[in-house]
């Protein structure tokens, strides 16, 4: 997408996603990868709680396969497995205190409110 023309991407709006998954489907995904690639790290436990937010989080990536013939290659497990790695081999410094981790926190930094 980098290399399109402007003209291509100007105003569009694109889901970049491999699966359309429920919010607790990504945590069993991602909880499951996790402790099998880092089983000493720490124990992980899934708690949920009953909500009264009725949005979906439905997402469809077919516009971008559609109008753009991107389709990705990887899975979210295999996404998983490579920060996995890459955390284990020190490729994250600081991921629990650098700010550029943060959504909020590195929009804030930017001044951008």
């Amino acid at each position: 997408m980098l290399e399109l023309p402007r003209s291509v991407l100007a105003g569009g709006v694109y889901n970049a996603g491999y699966q359309n998954h429920t919010v607790a489907d990504l945590a069993k995904i991602v909880h499951q990868t996790v402790s099998r690639e880092m089983p000493r790290s720490w124990p992980i436990q899934l708690e949920t709680q009953p909500s009264s937010d009725l949005r979906s989080y439905h997402v469809s990536s077919a516009k971008i396969e559609r109008e753009l013939g991107w389709k990705p290659r990887r899975t979210l497990e295999q996404a998983v497995v490579d920060l996995c790695r890459a955390f284990k081999s020190g490729k994250i410094p600081n991921s629990m205190t650098d700010v550029r981790y943060f959504n909020v926190k590195a929009v804030q930094a930017a001044g951008l409110k």
